[in-house]
């Protein structure tokens, strides 16, 4: 008797919950940011990134991204005229909502960048080095890229 109370009690009081995590990420993508701006500078060239820059760069790109993606989500679930289609990308889903967004092909890169981390994208890259050259009082190194390719 008293557990059928408890169910009555428990499905007349039903609450909602909607799980958008986007702002659960703010935080770590700081604290990333903090790290690599700490972390030591060394010298760098025009074909290999160091291991720290890639570490916090590859964490704070898929992060930023879900982010995104996860307040779209929620815009489209409380605004039912913008929900978003399976024929729009998350860019193309802000700048229809947002027509005075500007930053819609800096959003498809990092959407891209995204793809390329998340399902680990391998890429080939050809490459020269040409001749040292005098610039700014520095020898630096020029490369001449020859060739990417997507495997």
């Amino acid at each position: 008797m008293i557990l059928l109370e408890l169910n009555n009690y428990m499905s007349s009081n039903t609450e909602k919950m909607i799980s958008i995590l986007g702002s659960s990420y703010l935080q770590p993508i700081a604290d990333l940011i903090d790290k690599s701006l700490k972390s030591k500078l060394t010298k760098r060239n025009a074909v290999i990134a160091l291991h720290d820059d890639n570490i916090y760069s590859v964490s704070i790109i898929l992060l930023s991204v879900l982010m995104v993606e996860s307040y779209c989500m929620r815009i489209s679930y409380f605004n039912p005229n913008n929900k978003k289609t399976k024929r729009k990308t998350t860019p193309e889903y802000v700048k229809s909502i947002y027509p005075g967004f500007r930053l819609e092909k800096s959003l498809t890169e990092a959407f891209v960048a995204r793809d390329s981390i998340a399902h680990n994208h391998l890429w080939t890259l050809d490459f020269k080095w040409r001749p040292m050259s005098l610039k700014k009082h520095l020898l630096t190194q020029k490369v001449e890229i020859r060739n990417i390719q997507k495997l």
